[in-house]
């Protein structure tokens, strides 16, 4: 329940930021669509936006795309969705949902053109997802978590990509990283099954290779990457202070506002409601 909380609070932000980028573009251009800005540079130029209404446009798309895909720092939620015993979760969330993102990324490449500095964020915000992904992902002691931060890692690139302009690699990187993670997270079980069936017949866990960074740095080091690592960059907490428990109150509020509501107009309506019937019969 908690889990289905978290999906639900940063979907309906990633929400409220497309439905914002909309009414923006209805204010500005005199239409809600956003298709305009998804076509190619003689559709977008008709489009009347200045520099920086395009930037805050675009930064309303990147913070949809950053709660869709999982970007920091939003990325706790995919880990902790994928928890469930099925795999129909995990295929959806790894592979499916989270380049749904990406794709409207993809897509509002013309927009990205016209604000540098959304691009500049929407870079960051790849590189820095794909960094602490890659970290995280070593550490996670069961394979549906380590694929959602594998899974992230690519996102994060395919997000770096698309800001540089690189849009054919981007697109081709999505479509083989989604086919690819949908084969892994099928075949994830049957791969556990066959690395205990090794174990069992060698009679130990082989033991890992030694990474780049038992080379380059220092232990003090390593153990501070591998806390930061270890807890998830922390983001479960801060998410839970800056958007599960506003959201939570939010809910709350509204849910006693219906309730108020309910005992206050429908008692009144209810007499007449009886009356005109008696009138009636």
């Amino acid at each position: 329940m908690s889990n289905a909380l978290r999906v639900l609070s940063v979907y309906r932000i990633s929400d409220a930021a497309m439905l914002s980028a909309a009414v923006l573009l209805r204010h500005v251009a005199g239409t809600d669509s956003l298709s305009l800005l998804f076509g190619g540079a003689g559709e977008a130029s008709t489009v009347d936006l200045t520099g920086t209404n395009a930037t805050i446009i675009a930064v309303l798309l990147i913070v949809a795309v950053a709660g869709k895909s999982a970007l920091l720092p939003f990325s706790s939620w995919l880990p902790r969705a994928m928890e469930g015993p099925t795999p129909s979760s995990a295929v959806y969330y790894g592979s499916l949902s989270i380049h749904a993102g990406c794709f409207l990324l993809l897509r509002s490449a013309p927009l990205l053109e016209q604000a540098p500095a959304a691009r500049l964020l929407a870079g960051g915000l790849g590189a820095a997802t794909a960094i602490f992904a890659g970290i995280t992902t070593r550490v996670q002691s069961d394979v549906k978590s380590s694929l959602a931060y594998a899974s992230l890692t690519q996102v994060g690139i395919i997000v770096v990509e698309i800001a540089i302009g690189w849009y054919t690699i981007a697109f081709v990187h999505l479509a083989g990283h989604a086919c690819f993670r949908l084969l892994q997270f099928l075949s994830a079980p049957n791969v556990l099954h066959d690395l205990h069936g090794m174990e069992d017949a060698i009679g130990d866990r082989p033991s890992p290779a030694g990474g780049y960074l038992d080379s380059v740095a220092s232990d003090q080091i390593r153990r501070g990457l591998f806390l930061v690592a270890l807890e998830r960059g922390f983001l479960d907490t801060i998410l839970d202070r800056i958007v599960i428990a506003p959201f939570t109150r939010m809910a709350a509020v509204m849910s006693r506002l219906d309730q108020w509501l309910c005992d206050a107009v429908l008692p009144a309506r209810l007499p007449s409601a009886v009356g005109g019937g008696d009138e009636d019969d």
